[in-house]
């Protein structure tokens, strides 16, 4: 192809008729204005925190906060400045940066967000070391409401109490509810009334309590953007233990930082009418929602031409009023026409009361709990909140989106951090005793695999123990096909509690000596197992099988057990995915062994549990299936021994070389209480049948000393329903412990 030449071109045009001239002045303004637009996008693209997103039509992947924030700092942005503290945050700086992020909004459609729908927060910056509640470490984002909530009290007290001037601890103790403010901003604040049931917040000595309680609370959907965090609650004007009477004059905002980090706290006195609270005092509290420090406010400052960003880090803050320094509070868009709070307490010599800050006049100084001062919350954002439009202007706001991990992710992203509680069952992993799914489970003999689950809410800020059950994760199952055909990888579920102990199955006493039938699955001329109707209609609210209130437990349709009083509810059904189970059975005559890999080999094989062909224990007419497409069904023998993780004595190879039938024996204890599905003490049903040679009612069960065994299916054993998971389902808090066990959101 020949290379457009601009000068032999305008010479032929020279020559040619206007026609010619006409056609060639167009195909160059053309070329000239795409040129134009592919240069001046990049200059926005550039210009608008890396991306431009015009009129939404853009597909640009969003990036986090905290790319953002790093690769402007790396672009030059005077704007972000490390405050150069042990830490080394990253903060916006100056009279008005570019750090504005629409929150709280009514609306989580992204082009409907504006200010009408939408309050403006800030972002104070991207903070190194922040611990969250499940003692992880990491980077994160800080931001602060841009307008006040209102005017209030830290707290107050009783007038026998500091003289009623409140008392500044700010979290919780033993004997403590924390500050009132710290109350309200953590409770009615986040949607659960429980200080402001009179419409009121605090706002005086002695108790007052007129103000009224804000309109604006913060969404459940905003509120699965914020981090539970550790806060720091030493006292800058405690040093050592000590009341520092210099404070005032001597704190710069890294002396500030340092102290606020400090293990103090803001009582240094010992005796009088202002210092005889008895709560004692902490340096650190977990939670939501805070307020800012003094550091942040001292740290936020650019300086200015008169007094450069380096002279006001090292002026004390008591002192920005000053009228040489006026740059400092000037080109710090912390400062604001009100008194507001700081989470700092003061520590006094004479009182216990004291709270710091930040003054109209832009110093930063001590007063008492209970003054009203504005109230500006802060949180900390997850991690991974997204930026999908804006550039963080006041007129164009950065929208955040957040898009919590699946529980499929994050149990990838812990098995790629070597996590100890998770590891494969496939061949690279365990050998011959590997399958060759390659399945991804907990193991061990307490993982950290809890969730809550059949909640009665689906706040996640109201989850927890009184409000949900605790159901624990067996693990990612590669080649699970749903009841449409897809094959996919799911999470399967299982009820840490037995529901009750009842029957596999019952019959009458003409079939199979009423001693049940071991086809958990329907067929043309037979209803399923009565275990399986029952937990496939009762259990899911569709009375069926209980319509007397009762299900089966015993021989000779024996129906005398009363049905769980808990049944899934429609926001756990909703979690949950229809799919093929495997009924496969193992052959009886101890061919395979029952060891782990073998059971896992039968469950998904040709095998049914009918062998039989005569007898009074065989003599029931229904047809065996291999699988059973359905929701609620039980664990599998394999689904045990893939859970332990052996012990010092009998190692995990061991263990799965070790036939299930054989784990009650002493010197392969390790086996049975290193698997978290072992429940010393109880028999559990599993959902395999067993095959014999005269008998068509057995089935598999884990029995109470830890070996897997078998029996008829009349027997009331313990039943914990299991699950798979839709592939859908997030994971918003939690770090599966049983103390806070994962929360799930659609």
């Amino acid at each position: 192809m020949k290379r457009f030449n601009k000068n032999k071109a305008l010479q032929k045009l020279n020559n040619k008729n206007n026609n010619r001239t006409k056609k060639y002045s167009i195909i160059i303004s053309i070329v000239i204005l795409v040129v134009a637009i592919i240069y001046f996008s990049f200059a926005r693209f550039e210009s608008t925190a890396l991306f431009n997103l015009i009129s939404g039509t853009a597909n640009i992947k969003p990036v986090t906060i905290i790319d953002i924030m790093n690769k402007l700092k790396s672009k030059g942005s005077t704007e972000l400045e490390y405050d150069e503290t042990v830490d080394n945050n990253l903060r916006y700086v100056g009279a008005n940066p570019n750090n504005y992020v629409y929150f709280n909004c009514s609306t989580t459609n992204p082009s409907e967000m504006s200010d009408s729908t939408c309050e403006k927060w800030r972002i104070i910056g991207l903070f190194n070391n922040i611990e969250d509640s499940n003692g992880n470490e990491t980077s994160r984002v800080k931001i602060v409401r841009s307008q006040s909530l209102g005017e209030y009290s830290w707290d107050t007290s009783s007038s026998s109490i500091n003289n009623g001037y409140g008392i500044n601890q700010w979290g919780a103790t033993d004997t403590y509810d924390g500050a009132d403010l710290m109350r309200e901003l953590n409770t009615d604040y986040l949607g659960n009334i429980t200080v402001g049931t009179d419409g009121k917040w605090y706002n005086g000595a002695n108790n007052s309590k007129t103000a009224n309680m804000p309109t604006s609370t913060l969404s459940t959907s905003v509120q699965s953007m914020i981090e539970t965090v550790k806060w720091n609650l030493g006292s800058p004007s405690n040093n050592n233990g000590t009341y520092d009477s210099s404070y005032m004059t001597n704190i710069i905002p890294s002396t500030s930082y340092t102290r606020e980090r400090a293990n103090t706290n803001g009582k240094t006195c010992t005796s009088g009418t202002g210092c005889n609270d008895t709560v004692n005092r902490t340096s650190t509290w977990t939670g939501k929602v805070g307020l800012i420090y003094p550091s942040d406010y001292g740290y936020a400052t650019a300086g200015g031409t008169t007094t450069s960003r380096e002279t006001c880090l090292n002026k004390e803050m008591f002192n920005w009023d000053d009228s040489e320094v006026t740059d400092c509070k000037n080109n710090d868009w912390l400062l604001h026409s009100l008194n507001q709070r700081t989470l700092s307490p003061y520590a006094y010599s004479s009182h216990a009361s004291s709270v710091l800050a930040v003054t109209t006049d832009g110093i930063v100084g001590g007063g008492y709990a209970y003054y009203t001062y504005a109230t500006f919350p802060v949180v900390f954002l997850k991690s991974s909140i997204t930026i999908t439009e804006g550039n963080g202007s006041s007129t164009n706001p950065y929208i955040l989106e957040y898009n919590p991990p699946t529980i499929t992710e994050e149990m990838i992203s812990l098995a790629n951090n070597r996590s100890t509680d998770l590891e494969y069952d496939g061949v690279e992993t365990l050998g011959i005793n590997g399958t060759e799914d390659n399945n991804l489970r907990y193991v061990g003999a307490n993982p950290n695999n809890y969730i809550y689950f059949n909640c009665s809410t689906t706040n996640t800020s109201e989850m927890n123990d009184e409000t949900c059950e605790k159901w624990r994760i067996i693990g990612l199952f590669n080649n699970i096909e749903d009841n449409n055909g897809n094959i996919a990888s799911r999470v399967k579920i299982i009820r840490d509690e037995s529901l009750g102990s009842y029957s596999w199955d019952t019959s009458e006493s003409t079939i199979n000596s009423g001693y049940g039938i071991n086809q958990w699955g329907e067929s043309d001329t037979y209803e399923g197992a009565y275990l399986m109707r029952e937990l496939n209609t009762d259990y899911l609210g569709n009375i069926t099988v209980g319509t007397d209130g009762k299900w089966y437990s015993g021989s000779n349709n024996q129906k005398t057990a009363s049905m769980p009083t808990s049944i899934l509810n429609s926001n756990a059904q909703n979690m949950i995915q229809e799919v093929k189970w495997n009924i496969g059975s193992n052959r009886s005559n101890g061919s395979p062994k029952l060891e782990t890999k073998n059971m896992y080999t039968d469950e998904r094989s040709e095998n049914t549990g009918k062998i039989c062909s005569s007898g009074t224990d065989c003599n029931d007419s229904e047809i065996r299936t291999t699988s059973w497409i359905g929701k609620v069904a039980l664990m599998y023998p394999s689904d045990y021994g893939y859970a332990t993780v052996g012990g010092t004595i009998t190692n995990k190879e061991t263990c799965l070389n070790t036939a299930l039938d054989d784990w009650n024996g002493s010197e392969v204890r390790d086996c049975r209480n290193n698997s978290w599905t072992y429940k010393s003490g109880t028999n559990q049903w599993t959902l395999l049948p067993r095959a014999y040679s005269s008998y068509a009612h057995y089935v598999f069960y884990v029995r109470s000393g830890g070996n897997i065994s078998d029996n008829r299916a009349f027997n009331p054993y313990a039943v914990r329903p299991a699950v798979f998971l839709k592939s859908s389902i997030t994971i918003d808090e939690g770090n599966g412990s049983s103390q806070t066990p994962y929360k799930l959101t659609m």
